[in-house]
């Protein structure tokens, strides 16, 4: 029995590109639980392909991705946070260097810490009982 992996492609996009971005966030807004952590997780992952000179994207179910799909989306999920923080941080300097006369906003780019206790933060539920 062979394994056959589900590939979501977008719907066709409108002239003015409103139908891909209604899709995407759609995909990225299914989350479904770890039967053993009770901890969510994304169900569909975002893969680019080329065909025929057009760039493609498709999402992928984490249950059926292949492992090097999956490094390729979380790497490509990963290069979004870069991104990010690199804009944070632009924005930060421009304001210290604007507001010369104020104490300036040190915001750390190491998340690891803050990620770590977000996952280790109790559930909400625990504390109701």
């Amino acid at each position: 029995m062979g394994c056959q992996q589900r590939l979501v492609a977008p719907e066709a996009s409108r002239p003015d590109g409103s139908a891909r971005p209604r899709f995407s966030t759609a995909a990225r807004e299914v989350i479904d639980y770890d039967k053993k952590t009770g901890k969510p997780f994304r169900i569909y992952h975002a893969l680019k392909a080329s065909q025929g000179g057009t760039q493609l994207h498709f999402f992928v179910d984490i249950e059926e991705a292949t492992r090097s799909q999956m490094l390729v989306s979380l790497v490509n999920r990963r290069e979004q946070m870069v991104s990010d923080g690199l804009m944070l941080s632009y924005d930060q300097d421009h304001w210290n260097d604007a507001h010369a006369s104020e104490e300036p906003i040190q915001l750390p780019m190491d998340l690891t810490f803050d990620i770590e206790l977000r996952k280790n933060v109790p559930d909400e539920d625990e504390g109701a009982a």
